[in-house]
């Protein structure tokens, strides 16, 4: 029974190494749909760096399209592995990503005539990030055998080598709170505020003034020089200037009429009052 799943097992893997391949020799400098939309994931022509978290954006751009075109799902960890094998067995296939910034990067850069000079350090720049990458790429999910060390991949001073090189600054300890010791505090089941924001909140249900706020009041004092009349005479209109005494008097409507207006604002407190 063992040799029937054998074979199915190395039928599997020649399929996905085809599937790999396939994907990986697709003409991606080619087809202008991915280009362009390549190029809006990255954030448009501004935003192009040859770095690499927009060398992982490509590189899942591509899988998206892929699996969009073909209908063939592309793993991101298992391409990866690929492109490992790939070089351990002494190949060197394209690296798509960088190729495609390089590219759109140059392209941009004519189109808005960069110097030579910053160009010149861009590439440099992209040269170092790209090794970077590559040997992140090369060396991810890899465990390096180290003198001392056991099968489990844990070597004699405790360290385990399979771990990646960003995780080795992680905390050992256990990110959560106990709730029995939480339970357990001076305060109880109170939340902790910070000192401030607690006198704040005192404040706030005991009624006492807030520190630090300044109370407005609801009345804005008024200027005893303004009046509801103002001191010019209103302009008269086109057909009144061969009238005479039109718009001299505030008190005095059209046609002669006699017109009620305050001479003053109503006082303050009344009005509130009166609102009330």
């Amino acid at each position: 029974m063992a040799e029937p799943n054998s074979s199915n097992d190395a039928a599997s893997v020649q399929d996905l190494d085809a599937a790999y391949h396939a994907f990986h020799e697709y003409k991606w400098d080619l087809d202008k749909d991915f280009l362009g939309g390549l190029v809006f994931a990255l954030g448009g022509y501004h935003a192009l760096a040859q770095t690499a978290p927009q060398a992982d954006i490509v590189m899942h751009s591509r899988m998206f399209y892929y699996g969009r075109i073909s209908g063939i799902t592309i793993s991101y960890a298992g391409y990866r592995d690929w492109l490992k094998g790939c070089y351990q067995a002494g190949q060197q296939p394209r690296i798509w990503e960088w190729d495609l910034l390089e590219a759109l990067c140059s392209h941009r850069d004519k189109l808005t005539s960069a110097h030579s000079s910053s160009v010149a350090q861009r590439r440099e720049d992209a040269a170092a990030e790209k090794a970077r990458w590559m040997r992140e790429l090369l060396s991810v999910w890899t465990p390096q055998v180290q003198p001392g060390s056991t099968a489990g991949g844990e070597v004699s001073d405790g360290k385990d080598v399979s771990t990646p090189a960003w995780m080795a600054a992680a905390p050992k300890s256990e990110l959560y709170v106990d709730r029995r010791m939480a339970a357990n505090g001076d305060e109880g089941s109170s939340p902790a505020y910070p000192e401030r924001f607690a006198q704040i909140i005192k404040a706030i249900q005991t009624g006492e003034p807030v520190e630090g706020i300044i109370e407005i009041p609801d009345i804005v004092a008024r200027n005893p020089t303004t009046t509801p009349i103002g001191k010019m005479a209103r302009p008269l209109k086109p057909w009144e200037k061969a009238q005479s005494g039109v718009g001299s008097t505030p008190d005095e409507g059209e046609h002669g009429l006699e017109v009620h207006l305050d001479q003053t604002f109503p006082d303050q407190e009344e009005s509130a009052a009166g609102s009330t």
